[in-house]
């Protein structure tokens, strides 16, 4: 059966639109002080068009909403395995309305919006995967620049998402779970060991906004290093 050149097309301008925010969200982040609600606004509108792009490409119908708690049930009701990295971004949702208004709370630390921007690409990735595997070429034809990073550039990104507070310095160890990477903490003048969770390996049942501690090895003296991902997820980044 031929493609419908109008659902490609609408699929095509939701995917362009999605793939746009999170590199628009980096430039508020550069500004002296940084715009954090306005980088923060593009990381919850990522995963919202990303998410409507899915819909649209299965004939799915949505409302006017913002929520991606809502836009991902629909997207998981058609592809079950995007669960995890979905309800990962799920949080997200608040960016679209909190801190834009006078008298709205103070806006995010910076290390908070680079999360929410991390979170949003990798639902994005996600979604663009899914969409891969069904061979779809006329609908991704625009977007092959756009393949989800390899395991090898999660240190870049993590580097990215982090470089006010960490330096990462190598890969430690790999897992089916987790990554662990040696960084130096740039605050407290030290080397810490911090434990990266993949979302898509995360048990349903594992508590929101909990994070597994590494241990050093023994006879170590790199200290392990939680709290900033302890406090991502609990503000933007944890799954429910």
């Amino acid at each position: 059966m031929p493609l419908d050149p109008a659902r490609i097309a609408e699929s095509r301008a939701w995917l362009h639109k999605a793939s746009e925010d999170p590199r628009a969200g980096l430039h508020p982040l550069s500004a002296e002080p940084p715009f954090c609600a306005d980088a923060a606004f593009h990381a919850q509108q990522a995963g919202e068009k990303a998410a409507k792009a899915f819909l649209t490409w299965h004939d799915r119908p949505f409302g006017k909403t913002h929520n991606l708690v809502e836009l991902g049930r629909a997207c998981t009701a058609i592809a079950p395995d995007l669960e995890p990295v979905l309800s990962w971004a799920a949080p997200l949702t608040e960016y679209a309305w909190r801190f834009r208004y006078p008298g709205d709370p103070e806006e995010p630390a910076v290390d908070e919006v680079r999360l929410a921007l991390l979170i949003a690409q990798e639902a994005l990735e996600a979604i663009l995967a899914k969409l891969r595997a069904t061979f779809i070429h006329e609908l991704l034809a625009p977007f092959r620049d756009a393949e989800a990073a390899p395991v090898s550039d999660l240190s870049q990104r993590l580097q990215d998402a982090l470089t006010d507070r960490y330096r990462i310095e190598r890969t430690l160890g790999h897992g089916g779970m987790a990554t662990v990477f040696l960084a130096e903490d740039l605050k407290h003048h030290r080397r810490v060991a911090i434990k990266v969770l993949d979302p898509r390996s995360r048990p349903r049942s594992a508590p929101s906004g909990s994070c597994a501690r590494s241990r050093p090895s023994p006879g170590s003296r790199i200290p392990t290093s939680c709290r900033s991902w302890t406090r991502a997820k609990r503000r933007g980044c944890s799954t429910t």
